[in-house]
């Protein structure tokens, strides 16, 4: 069996989604998206038992107020159907040694707690904040530079690496020129986890992105993320999309060194059966190393793969979900999420040690899903550690026993108690799920996509446009990790199959789209 469509649409992100229903509903093409109900997929440990997961691992999403860019794509995509249920105006409240800070909603009163509690600093929080929205702004090169001919980019590359030297350091390489308080960086740190890597390996690019992704506070979506998902799909089938869930995605098609399509797979009646899909090109969302690793037998070199190798993904989450017997407000809970750190290690990466007396080793978030979301009638907490590399060697060293896990969760559960009085008495019940070695080294799992260490921006295999005729990247490993990355990478795909200047008429069209009044 086979089936020829313009474009097929591969993967398992909001990246892939909202390119096909871009696509379909503007450049009215055949469009086949092959979507394995994704998200932060991998095998994992639960109660003792192996179990594959797949969860979508966000808690939190910014600019999706009124009127911004990435709100605009999400409403496009999801035909404005999505409701967003705002975070408290103190958002995030993270706990040091010794020490607490609540970031504000309202961006210059964030400016002016960090001024107050870091006076000595002012200049420097003052710079750093103005650094930040330039390197921003610098930071749809990326894009502009995939999608525009080398003499419009040339020129302003040159330009902008001269202004910005910076945008080639680390995070802890700019804040160690920048700032002398340990506290002030690890505050400005505290939420790596959202960029992917921690601050001695993340580019500065990639921070000053979600700095301004949080510019105005965070959102949840009613009914919770999967109606993002479940929303995009509803919009490319209604508008003529041919999708294709439950089937295992074997390989992309490539003949004479260019993508003629996919082959996938499904079992009826106990037997396997596989299916060509052609197409004039295929997109993928399955996660670059993924892709050129694992999806594609041919017409990648040798030396490629290489290079290809040094950037395979590196975090994986520890999680354990809780059942509580009743709503946490009651204990004091705002629905604001809650990030401790017991250690300094993640700004210093000193050696860590499993000699901690009782508190826990491991940087985690407090996520308390059902006060963010008003459609649930549960009451359920989460709380998750992201991994590094570093850190799952850590954890696996120590924790590699059910008592010895079973006594973190432990030390976890008094931790949090001792923040917020009242939790460990308010639980009912909860399941522990283990990252496992297989899942920090399964080049599959792409949650949060190529890591973003500065070398990222200059790998030639990073681009839309692949070195495989006719195979295209979208989504994040196009231009960051994260929401922003998922969707503003979904319309530079979708652009750039459209013309030189497709991305800018593009953007255009999904306003016009979306605020009609404006025609």
């Amino acid at each position: 069996m086979s089936q020829k469509f313009d474009h097929i649409i591969i993967g398992e992100g909001f990246g892939g989604a909202a390119c096909a229903v871009i696509l379909r509903k503007i450049f009215k093409k055949n469009v086949a998206l092959v979507f394995d109900n994704g998200g932060n997929k991998g095998s994992y440990d639960k109660n003792g038992k192996m179990v594959w997961l797949q969860d979508y691992g966000i808690y939190s999403f910014g600019e999706v107020e009124y009127g911004t860019r990435l709100r605009e794509i999400i409403d496009f995509v999801t035909g404005k159907r999505m409701k967003w249920e705002k975070y408290p105006s103190r958002y995030e409240k993270v706990y040091f040694p010794n020490f607490t800070y609540e970031f504000n909603e309202l961006f210059e009163y964030h400016k002016e707690d960090l001024i107050k509690t870091f006076p000595e600093e002012e200049q420097n929080i003052l710079k750093y904040f103005d650094e930040m929205e330039q390197i921003a702004n610098f930071s749809s090169l990326v894009i502009l530079d995939q999608i525009l001919p080398g003499y419009i980019t040339l020129p302003l590359k040159l330009i902008s690496r001269k202004k910005f030297r910076s945008t080639n350091l680390t995070i802890q390489e700019y804040f160690d020129k920048r700032f002398d308080n340990l506290k002030l960086k690890a505050i400005l740190a505290s939420r790596w986890e959202n960029c992917g890597a921690m601050p001695q390996e993340c580019s500065l690019i990639v921070h000053s992105i979600f700095i301004y992704h949080y510019l105005a506070g965070a959102h949840y979506p009613v009914n919770g993320v999967k109606e993002l998902v479940s929303q995009m799909f509803r919009e490319f089938v209604s508008a003529g999309g041919v999708l294709f869930t439950n089937h295992q995605l074997e390989e992309i098609l490539v003949h004479k060194g260019k993508a003629t399509g996919v082959r996938i797979s499904t079992f009826s009646k106990g037997e396997r059966e596989t299916a060509d899909l052609l197409a004039g090109s295929v997109i993928s969302d399955a996660g670059a190393v993924n892709t050129y690793r694992n999806l594609i037998k041919s017409g990648v070199s040798e030396r490629m793969l290489r290079d290809i190798d040094e950037f395979k993904p590196q975090g994986v989450l520890f999680r354990i979900k809780f059942e509580m017997k009743d709503n946490p407000a009651k204990i004091g809970a705002t629905g604001a999420d809650i990030r401790v750190y017991n250690t300094f290690s993640f700004i210093t990466r000193n050696k860590m040690t499993a000699d901690y007396g009782e508190k826990p080793e491991l940087s985690y978030l407090v996520s308390f899903d059902s006060m963010k979301d008003p459609s649930r009638k549960d009451n359920r907490v989460e709380v998750v550690s992201f991994m590094d590399k570093i850190l799952f060697d850590f954890f696996n060293a120590h924790y590699n026993t059910d008592e010895k896990l079973n006594l973190l969760v432990k030390k976890i559960i008094n931790d949090i108690d001792s923040r917020l009085p009242g939790f460990r008495n308010l639980i009912r019940d909860y399941t522990i799920v283990r990252p496992t070695e297989k899942t920090i080294n399964d080049s599959r799992i792409t949650t949060l996509g190529v890591p973003p260490i500065p070398a990222r921006y200059r790998q030639k295999w990073l681009k839309i446009k692949t070195p495989v005729k006719n195979l295209y990247l979208t989504g994040q490993d196009v231009y960051c990790p994260g929401i922003p990355g998922a969707f503003l990478g979904a319309v530079a795909t979708a652009g750039s199959l459209n013309g030189r200047f497709g991305f800018f008429k593009l953007l255009g069209k999904i306003k016009k789209a979306i605020y009609p009044e404006t025609r």
